[in-house]
């Protein structure tokens, strides 16, 4: 079974521009596996504004120019739910939870998942729960999970792979 990498990297923004800040591959660095992401590239789209004239047929629906010259709606923000595993003991698993719930509730961060080839900006973390899913005290194994609910933010930027000479990912970049 091939294992896919996904990415995190902490954003600042200025109200004009965004600072990448530090980068983190939850895998290599503290060995963090992704089980799943629940992500959906085809997302709610904004409801119109609307006008329901009690004198009229139907609605009065404002179509901003924009959207009549492009035909490109716009999107909604939306959740999206990461699944992680890890393997240890009761203590490291602390300190793993730890790292990783302080890179997360940092502030803006974007996103990249491997497998899916998909990214995003202008995340944040929304909830963090952890639980025990396997533990065997004979063998001392202990396979701990942690759930995280993000919220992406900018649903339309498309995140990509920054990588190295040797093509090892070193962060995260996108299109103005």
């Amino acid at each position: 079974m091939e294992v896919f990498n996904i990415y995190f990297q902490q954003l600042e923004y200025d109200g004009a521009d965004y600072v990448r800040g530090r980068f983190l591959n939850p895998q290599s660095e503290l060995g963090v596996y992704c089980r799943s992401i629940l992500l959906s590239p085809f997302q709610d789209m904004k409801e119109l504004a609307t006008l329901d004239w009690p004198g009229e047929d139907g609605l009065d629906v404002y179509i901003p120019g924009e959207i009549q010259g492009s035909g490109k709606p716009r999107r909604k923000a939306y959740d999206m739910e990461v699944s992680l595993l890890w393997e240890g003991d009761d203590s490291e698993w602390s300190a793993v939870r730890k790292e990783l719930t302080d890179f997360m509730s940092k502030g803006r961060m974007c996103f990249y998942d491997e497998m899916v080839g998909v990214g995003r900006k202008d995340l944040t973390l929304k909830k963090f729960d952890t639980d025990i899913l396997y533990r065997n005290s004979t063998d001392g194994i202990t396979i701990f999970g942690a759930k995280l609910v993000l919220t992406v933010h900018d649903p339309k930027t498309d995140v990509v792979c920054e990588k190295d000479g040797t093509n090892k990912v070193i962060g995260l970049r996108w299109q103005n």
